[in-house]
């Protein structure tokens, strides 16, 4: 019996979006590159691989309403991507400001096409303007390790 099991667990970071003056955020988002790129070392060593990036956010409890009402229609764009194969989005039953996203992508290009799309953009530099964050997001990449789980 072969053993299908490989556990990889790659980076734990953080994000600095927040850390970012929403001038800054609003000059990025009408720049021609990213409004936040991705640090190639946080992707998964081999590129070919699908991967999930897991990411905590902490919401301001008055903009929690708000955010999601730009968070919601961003995941379904982020959705239809080719490249994504999940893009869900979960909240705390015990604290309904934390918010997590689980992102399944098919591979490293997967992610860095997610990253240059004008949704992503166009969300990130609305989430600059408005400050939604209590703290910096927290992110993570780790691969499947479950042999049998169902395909999305």
């Amino acid at each position: 019996m072969k053993t299908f099991l490989k556990m990889t667990i790659v980076t734990v970071s953080l994000l600095t979006l927040s850390a970012c003056g929403a001038k800054a955020q609003s000059q990025l988002a009408q720049a021609d590159e990213p409004v936040a790129e991705i640090n190639l070392g946080d992707l998964p060593p081999d590129p070919s691989q699908e991967f999930v990036n897991l990411v905590s956010v902490s919401i301001k409890p008055e903009l929690l309403g708000e955010f999601l009402s730009v968070l919601l229609p961003y995941a379904e764009l982020s959705r239809q991507e080719e490249g994504v194969l999940r893009y869900d989005i979960h909240q705390s039953p015990h604290d309904p400001t934390i918010i997590e996203l689980y992102e399944v992508y098919k591979d490293t290009d997967a992610r860095i096409f997610h990253n240059n799309t004008e949704h992503r953009n166009a969300f990130f530099a609305s989430v600059g303007e408005r400050g939604f964050f209590k703290e910096s997001p927290k992110s993570k990449v780790v691969y499947l390790i479950d042999p049998i789980a169902p395909k999305y």
